[in-house]
């Protein structure tokens, strides 16, 4: 089903807060884009009724993404999981 992140949502503005504090980027570096279209996470987004759905995925200017050589440098997978670990753990 279609759907609609709020950019304005708790969890993205926490995600955000996150990004900057694991990166050590300012919030202007930071870009923040409602996500409109039809995904699976439509669904999730119907049963727990919230629009308040994080899509962050792992990647550069240069990963190609669905491309041919798409490609993630380790780099920044482990900056994936620093977030994940920051955004469920610590107290911003």
């Amino acid at each position: 089903p279609p759907m609609l992140a709020d950019i304005n949502a708790p969890d993205i503005n926490r995600m955000k807060k996150v990004m900057m504090e694991v990166q050590k980027v300012s919030e202007d570096k930071i870009m923040a884009i409602g996500m409109a279209g039809s995904s699976d996470m439509g669904y999730v987004s119907e049963i727990l009724n919230t629009k308040d759905i994080i899509f962050h995925g792992v990647g550069n200017p240069g990963s190609n993404n669905h491309a041919v050589n798409e490609n993630v440098r380790f780099k920044d997978v482990k900056t994936y999981i620093k977030e994940l670990i920051v955004f469920l753990c610590v107290d911003l």
